[in-house]
């Protein structure tokens, strides 16, 4: 099997009939036995398949620690999340981060290099990550609707689960306050979920034009050029009460 990205549209044509190939900056897996041996797919698979593996061993980031995929918290969802609030903080001011737990393709990664391809392996799926305004009111109807599934990846936000509900709620080091208005980064994902469409009501939420795995690979090529490593621990943002 034969990995390429594809950034374009092309119609590669044999023998009168014409091949499509749908490139919009994904993986796309082919399998050589499904294709004519003479075919011009191979040549533009050739002619790339060099450059295109070297691209995805290319080391990103090193993790000092291993990551692993948990509920309430885990290091890996708290390492997503908080990268998401610092490479979009950059441009918007951003109060918290939230992505469903669903997200993150694989439980676990072992501590030492990550390369490019990891990040499609933990982030499989093309996931946008959009903005939301959520006054006081709203945040605790998040958190709630967070609270009955057990917990998912964010930054930011701090709360204790009891009863299936969300109490003492902290942004940023602050009790919420139902007269603000917090700046939400969430994967749009979430716009659909059931358990979180009422939080949503009508709002129409903001485009930051950039999906979750291409925000984790600006901030781990970041973290690579300051010479830092991922080593990022729990810190109970959501835990149970006792």
């Amino acid at each position: 099997m034969i990995i390429i990205l594809c950034f374009s549209t092309n119609i590669l044509a044999q023998n009168n009939k014409k091949y499509y190939c749908i490139l919009n900056a994904q993986q796309i897996a082919l399998e050589q036995g499904k294709w004519p041996t003479d075919s011009s797919v191979f040549w533009v698979l050739n002619k790339y398949k060099d450059s295109l593996n070297n691209r995805f061993e290319e080391i990103l980031v090193q993790s000092a620690v291993p990551l692993s995929k948990a509920q309430p918290e885990s290091n890996l969802g708290n390492w997503i999340t908080d990268a998401v609030k610092i490479q979009l903080g950059k441009r918007n001011k951003i109060n918290a981060c939230i992505i469903n737990y669903g997200s993150i393709g694989l439980d676990y990664l072992p501590p030492g290099d990550i390369k490019r391809k990891d990040f499609y392996e933990f982030i499989p799926h093309e996931n946008k990550i959009v903005l939301m305004q959520l006054n006081g009111k709203e945040i605790q109807q998040l958190c709630d609707s967070i609270a009955t599934i057990g917990g998912i990846p964010v930054s930011g936000i701090v709360f204790v689960i009891k009863d299936n509900r969300a109490q003492r709620i902290y942004i940023n080091q602050q009790p919420i306050n139902e007269h603000l208005i917090y700046t939400v980064a969430i994967n749009d994902y979430l716009l659909l979920n059931k358990k979180f469409t009422a939080v949503w009501g009508n709002q129409r939420p903001k485009s930051t034009h950039k999906n979750l795995r291409n925000i984790l690979i600006e901030n781990a090529l970041e973290m690579q050029q300051k010479g830092q490593k991922i080593n990022t621990e729990l810190d109970n943002r959501i835990t149970y009460a006792e």
